[in-house]
């Protein structure tokens, strides 16, 4: 039997037992109006609990992989009904966890859907891990034969996203020559446009202290070389970005981290953050505006000075942001259930996004979400505005509004002529809405009075506009 997320009985699988009499391995029942096999997982309503409490899903192949995962202690284990993972799949497991594992078939078939499982899960945001078992068993078969503590060890042993994809495509290529080196970055580029690439946290020495700050950039610096075999001498140029280094006291502290870790500051360039993402695809003059979780706005004149406003962290700062877009909406959702706001559309999209079970406790799951949680509901009050919605557009104007302001703030310290162009390199996930896009524009435009304005969409990931800036320095000096 498969059951929805309350554990009602919708479907029914199977699997093949005679492999010679069918090219599937899964039977299901069809399709019908309350069983979808993309939107569905099997065994979810059994693991939920443990995914919450563990905050870790595992995803595995098939049925009796889930049935076995569970008998062993495994709890938390689910599997697609038969058929390739979905970004369907992905969100229903995204509403009680972001870490995700997953365990398919080693074989070349079990390879590819891993890495498509993987792409789907870190465009939703996701943490993918992947855990691989010895000799392409199922964990069925490991399980079995080796128990739940072995299972364990390889959960605790699971590669990241990037470093699973970095061993696969080295399996493939030489690396014992730095041209081998190259043609692995080459192959990981594309890549790196869906990728969260390697996360190591927060390296802001000001939030997480000095020690915990040079212990997290050391271990990110020497997990990449380990990982693709680069040794010290052959590093050309280095570029970091790091949120917090805005003063010339912050400089003098990350080149000392950096000096510590055995690097020639001479092939080393450290900048903040934004100024990592605007020179990476714009020159000075011009201005770097972020939306994503949070939002600021950071200017660069002639002389290279820079100047910020905002990403002081909320609840004073960061407007605009994707958080702020999340929490006004929630407040409207809110007022709405005391009956003080009309019924909208996008609450009935909400529900079904944070699958609540009972409409009547709604405002007490809303007041104890995360930050993570809130911040999540902006991509669908952006979809909304963008499909027309009059409440969402309200929201999202609002929000584009307070963006804008952060921009104008940061130009008008820049002291640019009318007719100068201006280069305005707008960055962050919010900023994939169209309606959002165009209204910060809009305001934008207005407020200055500028008219020579180009602006720049970053269309590539942080690593990926590092390498490129990396080049640009090192390869002009």
């Amino acid at each position: 039997p498969i059951g929805n997320e309350k554990g009602e009985i919708i479907a029914f699988g199977g699997r093949i037992i005679d492999k010679d009499s069918s090219p599937q391995k899964y039977l299901n029942s069809p399709d019908t109006p309350l069983f979808h096999k993309s939107r569905n997982l099997y065994g979810l309503h059994l693991a939920r609990n443990s995914i919450r409490n563990q905050d870790m899903a595992i995803i595995v192949e098939g049925y009796m992989d889930v049935i076995s995962c569970h008998q062993h202690g495994i709890t938390n284990a689910v599997a697609p009904l038969g058929t390739a993972f979905t970004p369907e799949q992905g969100r229903l497991l995204m509403r009680s966890t972001y870490q995700i594992g997953i365990s398919f078939d080693g074989d070349a078939a079990g390879i590819k859907a891993t890495m498509r499982c993987l792409d789907i899960l870190s465009d939703l945001g996701a943490t993918a891990r992947v855990i691989q078992i010895p000799d392409q068993a199922y964990p069925d078969e490991f399980l079995k034969k080796y128990g739940k503590e072995a299972f364990l060890q390889l959960i605790e042993d699971s590669q990241e996203l990037v470093m699973y994809k970095i061993a696969r495509y080295m399996e493939t290529t030489n690396t014992d020559s730095i041209r081998g080196k190259m043609k692995v970055v080459e192959q990981l580029l594309p890549d790196l446009r869906k990728m969260q690439s390697f996360r190591f946290g927060s390296t802001n020495y000001k939030n997480i202290g000095l020690k915990e700050a040079a212990s997290r950039l050391k271990n990110a610096f020497y997990t990449i070389c380990d990982s693709l075999n680069i040794e010290l001498q052959e590093i050309q140029g280095m570029v970091i970005g790091v949120s917090g280094c805005d003063t010339e006291s912050d400089y003098a502290v990350y080149q000392s981290i950096v000096k510590h870790m055995g690097l020639d500051l001479k092939k080393v360039y450290i900048c903040n953050d934004s100024e990592f993402v605007f020179l990476s695809v714009a020159d000075k003059p011009g201005i770097c505006v972020i939306s994503g979780t949070g939002s600021i706005a950071v200017g660069f004149d002639k002389e290279g000075k820079t100047y910020r406003c905002g990403g002081w962290g909320r609840p004073l700062s960061d407007l605009g942001s994707g958080y702020w877009i999340g929490e006004q909406m929630l407040k409207k959702w809110i007022k709405y259930c005391d009956g003080q706001e009309a019924y909208n559309e996008i609450y009935q999209t909400l529900e079904e996004f944070y699958h609540f079970e009972k409409a009547e406790e709604l405002p007490y799951y809303i007041a104890a979400m995360s930050q993570r949680d809130i911040t999540a509901a902006a991509h669908l009050v952006c979809d909304g505005a963008d499909r027309g919605n009059s409440l969402c557009g309200q929201v999202v104007a609002e929000a584009a509004e307070e963006t804008a302001d952060l921009a104008v703030a940061v130009y008008e310290r820049i002291h640019l002529e009318k007719q100068e162009k201006i280069h305005v390199v707008i960055s962050g996930s919010i900023f994939k809405g169209d309606f959002y896009r165009r209204t910060f524009q809009g305001i934008f435009r207005e407020k200055t009075g500028h008219g020579n304005i180009e602006y720049i969409p970053l269309n590539q990931s942080p690593a990926q506009a590092g390498i490129r800036l990396a080049r640009d320095i090192f390869h002009a000096n």
